[in-house]
């Protein structure tokens, strides 16, 4: 059998919040909720003030309506409040070596070699040691020699600029030197993941963590380029200050070079000793001629035609006695014919041959 225990002759199922000791003996008006009395000795209720929101954009320090798609919420300059700002532009970040625009594609058959630039000042390649002359003695800021530096290490000398060999205290084990150990390098802090390191501009030669800015998105932009585009067919080239870019129109027709005589074979007198084909038409600016072993006893003279007439005027072709060249040549020659057509018939006639001359070729250069 259960039993109702009634406290002050109440029976339990008609208890409710305003039947308590500690309780209010009535409900308040709408809204309002209890909460601890003034006096810490029970409940009571209370109006709470303010709304709130659930909304950002209702916030006082908002930006007060949405930004556009893809933008970040940030701290105003003023720190003040809260604005929509764009995206950082984050520039592309390559991996490895290998996969930058003027560096070798891959590692094949470059082990042990070093890196150089190009003959053509366009990348970087690999190359062997040898190739470079390398060594450490050879360069201008280290010793000359290793004489009594066995077990030094090297050291630089802000002074002179210069590096030598030097003992290292003998407190610090070589082999856990870390880069945060020496005495030109900041200290190690995860607040620099992601920045680069310069040295200073303070001329203490120390280092220090910078971050970098996403920099220039366009050609122009550079510091080292022109400040436009140039002109339709122009290429960028090198300065002669080799401090930055300029650019170049270059010619849009490579030279065609004639072997009229082959390098070891006798010049020999008469016409058509070598014809071909035009493949574009061009514009003739020069001619020139050369030979392996130079004409003896008097000039090599030479002719070219365009579709059977001859180019040059009245002076033609000449190279001058025991000379390899027709750029040494006294005699001047003016061209008769400059406008060359496609698929025209070029050919060449020796006039004159003295001595013995050998492996005659002639130059048409064009623009």
């Amino acid at each position: 059998m259960v039993t109702k225990v009634s406290p002050s002759g109440i029976d339990i199922d008609e208890l409710t919040v305003l039947n308590l000791g500690d309780t209010p003996s009535s409900y308040g008006t709408t809204g309002q909720v209890l909460a601890v009395n003034a006096g810490a000795d029970g409940l009571t209720f209370q109006t709470v003030s303010g709304g709130g929101t659930t909304a950002f954009v209702d916030l006082t320090d908002g930006p007060g309506s949405l930004g556009t798609a893809g933008q970040y919420v940030a701290m105003n300059s003023g720190a003040t409040a809260l604005e929509f700002i764009s995206p950082p532009t984050i520039p592309t970040v390559k991996d490895d070596f290998t996969d930058l625009d003027d560096t070798p594609a891959n590692y094949s058959g470059a082990a042990n070699k070093f890196v150089q630039v190009n003959s053509g000042g366009t990348g970087l390649e690999f190359a062997e040691g040898t190739e470079l002359g390398l060594s450490l003695l050879n360069l201008s800021d280290t010793p000359d020699n290793y004489s009594t530096a066995d077990g030094k290490f090297l050291q630089y000398d802000a002074d002179t600029a210069t590096t030598r060999f030097e003992d290292i205290n003998g407190s610090i084990t070589p082999s856990l030197i870390s880069f945060h150990d020496l005495n030109k390098t900041p200290a190690q802090s995860a607040v620099n993941n992601g920045k680069f390191l310069r040295q200073k501009s303070d001329n203490s030669y120390d280092l220090e963590w910078v971050s970098v800015s996403s920099g220039a998105t366009t050609l122009l932009g550079l510091s080292d380029t022109p400040a436009s585009y140039g002109t339709a067919g122009q290429y960028l080239k090198v300065n002669d200050a080799e401090t930055g870019f300029v650019y170049e129109t270059l010619h849009p027709h490579p030279p065609i070079i004639m072997e009229v005589f082959p390098q070891e074979t006798t010049v020999t007198s008469g016409t058509n000793k070598y014809s071909f084909r035009m493949p574009y038409a061009a514009v003739l600016t020069g001619i020139r001629a050369s030979v392996n072993n130079g004409p003896n006893g008097g000039p090599l003279v030479v002719d070219v035609n365009a579709g059977g007439t001859s180019v040059i005027g009245a002076n033609k072709l000449t190279i001058d006695n025991n000379e390899t060249t027709s750029t040494t040549s006294d005699v001047t020659i003016e061209l008769a014919t400059t406008n060359l057509t496609d698929d025209q018939l070029i050919s060449v006639d020796v006039d004159t041959v003295n001595g013995s001359p050998t492996g005659l070729k002639v130059t048409l250069l064009l623009d």
